[in-house]
């Protein structure tokens, strides 16, 4: 399995890897609960069904765990083992899935395909002070990637608004600076990124 980024430490790890195996790879590294088999079930397409079993393999994988653990999600679908206290996120795009744990720190994570989808969509996530306005769809794909992981990062419903509500007005050699209106709770106000073939990654722990 063709591991294309990984940072593995103390207190955080990522790793972004390409799926290249079949369903049956990733099965046997899992340990479906009864919720693991009927959110897998409830999925018909098969680069999905692969991406949500890649992304489950490597929770499991980093998690370091042998016991069978048990996932749900909140109301608004943020996922958490009720027993085991690891913190983590996933994200994927086209072939690509990206992870991120840890044991003591809140962590979010995405990450996007640079394409020219992104285009089409900016009207709807770009606010006025973003760092970018034209048409470099990497530099698009950075705030957009962003604000996905802010997103999850507070994940509530207060942050409803991408476009009116969060601005990345910075961007750095290795991160973003970004500010939140009409919201009372913003702890930090940077969040990672790192291009990683074709890819834009971005990430958020908490210090």
């Amino acid at each position: 399995m063709p591991i294309l980024y990984e940072h593995l430490d103390s207190s955080f790890q990522i790793i972004v890897y390409e799926i290249e195996h079949e369903v049956d790879y990733y099965k046997e590294g899992i340990d479906f609960t009864a919720f693991d088999q009927k959110e897998f079930d409830a999925i018909v397409n098969p680069l999905k069904q692969l991406q949500w079993l890649a992304s489950r393999y490597w929770v499991k994988k980093l998690s370091k765990q042998h016991h069978q653990l048990y996932l749900e999600k909140t109301e608004l679908g943020k996922p958490h083992f009720t027993n085991y206290p690891l913190k983590f996120s996933i994200s994927h795009s086209r072939n690509y899935v990206a992870v991120i744990c840890s044991e003591t720190n809140d962590v979010a994570i995405d990450i996007e395909v640079i394409q020219d989808k992104v285009l089409k969509i900016k009207h709807k996530f770009l606010h006025p002070n973003d760092f970018e306005q034209g048409d470099d769809l990497a530099k698009l794909t950075m705030i957009w990637s962003s604000k996905e992981s802010i997103y999850k990062h507070y994940h509530t419903k207060e942050l409803y608004s991408f476009k009116d509500q969060i601005a990345v007005d910075k961007y750095y050699d290795s991160k973003m600076h970004y500010t939140l209106s009409n919201f009372q709770n913003q702890k930090y106000s940077e969040v990672f990124y790192k291009k990683i073939r074709g890819a834009i990654l971005t990430w958020i722990i908490d210090n």
